[in-house]
């Protein structure tokens, strides 16, 4: 039992066969999300595949992150090392076990805790057992965060399962998911910048821009990678250009981060579907902005705890919708009743100005290029000899500061490296387009990476 969790890590590829799923439309209800033991299921392994009862793929975890969003209020796309030891501790509540003690063997592993499996001593001496480990291991302050959760729910719990179902929608946070996270060591420049230091102790706002393919959506995926949610809560919108229209504008944004800040805590969730439930729009079917806008202001009222948002690709949303977001967003930010500090990803937007804001432009960075460069060293599959090391220059300066163009290439070029012939490989480096958007349909790669 104690070595289950590792079990699934290991693994190359889980698959998991719903056989009480036909298609899409009946996965949410799958009896599979309110199992114990499927918890390790779900988070351990590199990469899980969802199959119905016929057997036809119908996705995998980053595919249907919404939908797993829905059924069990996780979201996939964060790290395990992203999520308090409470908030996994609250993921095994309500879920069913065939033996009472798996309530809390389940949690082996994902609570980074092991003890003796003993089935016959009750489900309470169990969750005792596991919770005094818990403390030896992770301190007092997160048992007691732990044994709150155990107190009887009530109706305000389903009114909050009725407004977060009402605010997801498919393909929220499918974006940061599908962002891979920087080669270690190509983006910790950035917590030394003095401009991000200035920002991360005065707050405000903090703008990086770049032009497309720079690596801006890569950097603000490390940056909110580094919040301690332990002392701030972290808020994460990515905006998606090739997703559906809802993930491309300002609606989705906020309620993106609404879900976020009811996820955070019961006891915010409570009192902003109270409020909800004032407001004369609430029976209403399709969300308003102005509607959207008015919950986030009261949810941010009630915070005890500080706040580092995240926004990617402002760009990507309208620019009327654009210059009232940012509006919208420092209003917010003055009526938080704790500090609220937000960092932008966009291209370059010289119309929209926000005074006091910091702004970090990617092609201005010597460590933004030593970055590139360390990507290529890492990722080029040639020899390290006058030759090789020359053509990787030679890709470092022809990427002309985009990231991106780097990606592709490197993964171009790596196609014939097996016979380390360094002229062919020059030759095809000249043949490739300067240009990112010819070079994506050249290498037929623009969906599949981007």
């Amino acid at each position: 039992m104690n070595r289950m969790y590792q079990y699934y890590a290991n693994a190359k590829v889980c698959y998991v066969y719903l056989v009480d799923v036909d298609g899409l439309d009946d996965f949410v209800s799958s009896r599979w999300h309110r199992r114990g033991w499927t918890l390790q299921e779900l988070i351990a392994p590199k990469e899980l595949q969802f199959y119905n009862k016929n057997g036809r793929l119908l996705g995998d975890r980053t595919t249907l992150r919404s939908e797993i969003l829905q059924a069990c209020g996780i979201d996939v796309s964060q790290g395990l090392h992203e999520i308090s030891f409470p908030e996994r501790f609250r993921w095994s509540l309500q879920r069913e076990t065939t033996k009472g003690e798996d309530a809390s063997y389940c949690m082996l592993g994902l609570l980074e805790v092991y003890m003796v499996v003993n089935y016959g001593i009750g489900i309470e001496a169990a969750r005792e057992k596991m919770l005094r480990l818990v403390e030896r291991e992770h301190g007092g302050r997160t048992v007691r965060q732990m044994r709150a959760m155990l107190r009887v729910p009530d109706a305000t719990d389903q009114r909050g399962m009725d407004l977060l179902s009402r605010l997801q929608y498919h393909g929220m946070g499918s974006r940061r998911a599908n962002v891979s996270m920087p080669l270690d060591g190509t983006c910790d420049w950035l917590l030394r910048h003095p401009d991000y230091k200035r920002w991360s102790t005065n707050g405000g706002f903090f703008w990086i821009k770049g032009k497309p393919g720079a690596g801006k959506s890569t950097l603000i995926r490390f940056a909110d990678s580094q919040c301690d949610e332990q002392v701030a809560l972290r808020l994460t919108h990515y905006f998606n250009a090739r997703g559906a229209h809802i993930e491309k504008t300002v609606e989705g944004l906020y309620r993106a981060l609404l879900c976020q800040l009811l996820l955070s805590g019961k006891t915010l969730q409570a009192r902003v579907c109270q409020y909800w439930t004032t407001l004369n729009t609430h029976s209403l079917q399709q969300w308003s902005a102005p509607e959207l806008q008015r919950l986030l202001v009261y949810a941010v009222q009630q915070l005890s705890t500080r706040v580092l948002c995240y926004i990617d690709a402002l760009d990507e949303c309208t620019a009327t919708e654009l210059q009232d977001m940012i509006h919208f967003l420092l209003d917010l930010a003055k009526k938080s009743a704790v500090e609220f500090k937000i960092c932008f990803a966009s291209r370059y937007y010289p119309s929209v100005i926000i005074q006091g804001s910091a702004e970090l432009r990617l092609e201005d960075q010597n460590d933004h290029d030593q970055a590139i460069a360390d990507y290529v060293d890492a990722r080029l599959l040639i020899e390290h000899s006058p030759a090789g090391d020359a053509l990787r220059a030679e890709v470092v300066a022809k990427a002309n500061k985009v990231f991106f163009w780097v990606v592709l290439v490197v993964k171009v070029l790596n196609e014939d490296t097996a016979d380390g012939n360094m002229f062919l490989l020059r030759q095809k480096l000249a043949e490739l387009p300067h240009e990112l958007d010819e070079l994506m349909t050249r290498a037929n790669l623009a969906t599949s990476i981007w």
